[in-house]
């Protein structure tokens, strides 16, 4: 199971870029991280925004669970940025990348991110929980865009070079 070293989101996205299905599950994400994080304080419910966007109850704990995984097995902490942050964090980018190839049918490639973060069993059963989850976001119309990676690879090399682009001929011969 083999998975770009570049993720396809940069950690320098901007939330305003993201669309909407996008936006949904990074807010879902730092809403459940956040809850965790400090449970006496009061967020919003990571449940009752699933529930107001339709998703089934399935796609719910789905959720719950892969996120239970993540927190409870964690080789490192994930990269989960506060609620107010304009910017991604690197685990919020790789999450939505390997939600987006669940969605898309691509469980392996989403399992080989997740097994960054997780013990290979253990990765395996995170990766049906996203795809329980993923499904169920489909199921609502949530669909999150399978973006390309040569536009993360091309962001790369522009920062590479002190953020001059590179002659885009060069790096397609």
């Amino acid at each position: 199971m083999q998975t770009s070293s570049i993720p396809t989101y940069s950690t320098k996205t901007l939330l305003q870029e993201l669309r909407t299905p996008e936006l949904f599950v990074v807010m879902l994400i730092r809403l459940r991280a956040a809850a965790a994080h400090d449970p006496q304080r009061q967020y919003e419910s990571w449940q009752q925004g699933l529930t107001a966007a339709g998703v089934s109850r399935d796609g719910s704990n789905a959720f719950d669970m892969l996120m239970q995984l993540l927190t409870l097995v964690l080789h490192w902490p994930l990269d989960v940025r506060s609620l107010r942050c304009g910017g991604l964090g690197e685990a919020e980018a790789w999450l939505l990348q390997a939600i987006s190839l669940a969605q898309h049918d691509r469980i392996e490639a989403a399992e080989s991110i997740l097994s960054h973060w997780l013990p290979p069993g253990v990765s395996r059963i995170a990766a049906q929980h996203m795809a329980r989850f993923a499904k169920a976001l489909i199921s609502t119309s949530l669909v999150i865009p399978l973006r390309h990676c040569n536009a993360a690879q091309l962001e790369a090399v522009m920062d590479m070079t002190s953020n001059r682009w590179l002659n885009a001929g060069a790096l397609i011969s």
